[in-house]
């Protein structure tokens, strides 16, 4: 079914608010079978246009955006990679749309997908290609390894290395919801902020500078990893 114009169709409201907020718990078969995305046409008849376990997510009706480009809409998750860090990749996607980092809002469409292209499948392959099969095998020195890569042999600057390295940062936030969590606090004693740079960043504020958390206490809980209010969500709010 073609997805005309936004008044021709709208999303399922009665079927999205029934989704769990969260694939922990569920059964494989149970997890797979969460609505991502779902319209009602002008006949009332209600449609669903991909589910968790899918290869391709389609947010298509979660964009109001004219000027976005039609393949932004979607998500293709590589599944000739290792299933446990697809599935894992999706859950936090998942949570990260339905719940939101804590204390901030959900994102819009367009910040979980350019999440999942820019930032997840690239750490999904580099993993693949070292053999690793699970981000429950993801140790320090993995995290150090790629954390150089991006910075000495990509050369990203500060912002494009938040974004790159920010699925490492969220695997920890939302490992309550993974299958295979990420075992430690990956930044040792510092943050995913100081690592990149951010806080340098001319123009964000001095409200980047410094996270109100330290490691110590982060390490203790995933929960406590919190960005809090001064995090700025527009990097992936695009």
């Amino acid at each position: 079914m073609s997805i005309r114009t936004t008044s021709a169709v709208l999303k399922a409201y009665d079927v999205l608010i029934a989704q769990p907020v969260s694939a922990n718990g569920l059964s494989p078969a149970e997890r797979d079978a969460i609505v991502i995305s779902a319209i009602v046409n002008e006949d009332g008849e209600t449609f669903v246009l991909s589910r968790f376990g899918d290869a391709q997510w389609d947010l298509r009706p979660f964009f109001d955006q004219a000027n976005v480009a039609h393949s932004y809409k979607f998500i293709n998750w590589d599944m000739g990679m290792p299933r446990a860090l697809i599935d894992d990749c999706k859950a936090v996607a998942y949570a990260w749309f339905k719940r939101g980092m804590p204390r901030s809002k959900p994102p819009i469409a367009r910040g979980i997908t350019t999440f999942a292209v820019v930032s997840a499948m690239p750490f999904v392959r580099w993993l693949n290609d070292l053999g690793v099969s699970s981000f429950a095998d993801v140790r320090p020195i993995h995290v150090s390894n790629y954390v150089h890569y991006c910075k000495y042999e990509l050369k990203l600057k500060p912002l494009p290395l938040y974004g790159r390295l920010r699925v490492i940062d969220f695997l920890w936030v939302f490992s309550a919801d993974t299958m295979f969590p990420i075992q430690s606090y990956p930044w040792g004693n510092s943050t995913l902020w100081r690592i990149c740079g951010v806080a340098n960043v001319k123009g964000l504020g001095a409200a980047t500078k410094e996270s109100p958390n330290k490691p110590s206490v982060m390490r203790e809980s995933p929960q406590h990893l919190i960005r809090a209010a001064h995090e700025p969500d527009e990097l992936f709010r695009l």
